[in-house]
């Protein structure tokens, strides 16, 4: 019986040749027709989103899953098998497989924001700022927590500047999620504008002398926390 070798990769790794589709008495139009309607049956909607203190990404995007594929094409008779060097076709189409998945659109933005975030914590007209209230949640101490102080008017300048750059970060990231993050994009803006919110109506009290930088800086804590759940909540869904 003869046999028609299609390769899956027409390339070679560390000097072997990969593996090639093999069915008995089977054409080169008989592997592109099945491999065509294996491709359709394996794609996958797959969903993802990260969110940090600097900004977020989301994505929701079409992906082959190397598995289903696979399946389709034994099902189909063919199966994979190693080829000799003389075997191969210069000219197939690789192998689909689960890998990672397509670039996030929103990655630029994300890391856009977390640029600008990390030059205002290094910021040398924020410094003021950040000595009573840690430029990240994350540096907030059991000291910071119990200042009672009030902020004087070089802090409250500072803290109208750093207020002002991350609405306006907020602001960008959230335009960018509705646009190109579909529901779950919107969903995410959504999330940062009323995080956002909630940080402004408490700086806004200590801007104005009704609050304590600990009052603050727990505020922020809180903030952070309901923050990750929100996000945790997001992710979860389908």
């Amino acid at each position: 019986m003869r046999f028609i070798l299609i390769a899956a990769v027409a390339v070679f790794a560390a000097g072997c040749a990969q593996p090639v589709w093999v069915k008995p008495g089977a054409s080169q139009s008989d592997f592109a027709t099945d491999r065509y309607t294996c491709m359709q049956d394996s794609q996958q909607r797959v969903g993802g989103a990260v969110v940090n203190q600097f900004g977020g990404s989301a994505t929701n995007t079409v992906v082959t899953n190397g598995n289903l594929f696979r399946s389709c094409m034994n099902a189909k008779g063919w199966y994979l098998t190693q080829p000799s060097t003389q075997q191969q076709s210069p000219n197939a189409g690789p192998l689909p497989s689960s890998g990672p998945a397509a670039p996030n659109p929103l990655a630029e933005v994300d890391r856009e924001a977390s640029r600008q975030a990390e030059a205002s914590c290094a910021d040398p007209a924020l410094q003021v700022l950040w000595a009573k209230s840690p430029c990240k949640v994350s540096g907030i101490t059991l000291e910071h927590l119990a200042d009672t102080t009030y902020a004087t008017e070089p802090q409250r300048a500072a803290l109208l500047l750093s207020r002002q750059k991350y609405n306006e970060r907020v602001a960008t990231a959230a335009r960018a999620y509705r646009s190109m993050g579909g529901a779950r994009g919107a969903a995410f803006a959504q999330l940062l504008e009323d995080n956002a919110a909630r940080l402004e109506k408490a700086s806004l009290a200590v801007y104005s002398g009704k609050m304590t930088w600990g009052e603050l800086n727990q505020a922020r804590k809180d903030a952070a926390k309901q923050f990750r759940e929100e996000q945790a909540k997001l992710v979860a869904a389908r």
